[in-house]
């Protein structure tokens, strides 16, 4: 998987997913936005790399962030581009 910019995985139904892609919104930061309700093949790709098997799934400064969590909106918040 090559990602060049950040990059939320999402769902339809995911509220978290939401919360960040506002705070990237907020920062100015451009992002890619993968919806994976029926991309399983991409689903499969990212338990390879995360173990994860719930969103949000968020690719910010070179790493995979699983949830809303304090690290990924540290992750956000510090962030000045790849």
């Amino acid at each position: 998987m090559k990602l060049t910019r950040p990059t939320v995985f999402s769902t339809l139904t995911c509220a978290f997913c939401k919360q960040v892609e506002y705070l990237l919104e907020k920062k100015g930061i451009k992002y890619d936005k993968i919806m994976l309700d029926n991309d399983l093949e991409t689903r499969n790709e990212l338990h390879k790399i995360t173990g994860a098997t719930t969103v949000p799934i968020t690719y910010i400064g070179g790493k995979f962030y699983v949830g809303w969590t304090p690290k990924l909106i540290q992750a956000i918040n510090s962030y000045e581009g790849e």
